[in-house]
């Protein structure tokens, strides 16, 4: 069995909310969110869902290797599902998407 984690961005009340962000401002924060997920989870194959992210920066994409570093350290993989095309551009345009699971 996989788990999965669908990352979303805190939702402010009476605010709407378009989309995330895995920028150098937000990655901090989302880190921490899914460092501690992956520590908690049994299972070994586990998947970040990244369908709401909708703004990434080169932050965003050290944060995706951070994130396999800590399901490394766990004896877990990671995969993430769900990219933009955006975001897609920016992990092959850094010559990473033979590193980041995909």
């Amino acid at each position: 069995m996989t788990a999965i984690l669908t990352i979303t961005c805190a939702v402010i009340p009476g605010m709407i909310q378009e989309g995330c962000a895995l920028t150098f401002e937000t990655a901090h924060e989302q880190f921490g969110r899914g460092q501690a997920w992956i520590q908690q989870q049994t299972e070994k194959d586990l998947q970040i869902d990244l369908s709401q992210v909708t703004e990434a920066d080169s932050a965003g994409v050290a944060l995706l290797i951070e994130w396999m570093r800590c399901a490394k350290q766990k004896n877990s993989t990671v995969r993430f599902i769900n990219l933009s095309d955006q975001f897609l551009m920016m992990v092959r345009a850094n010559g990473l998407e033979n590193i980041i699971s995909l």
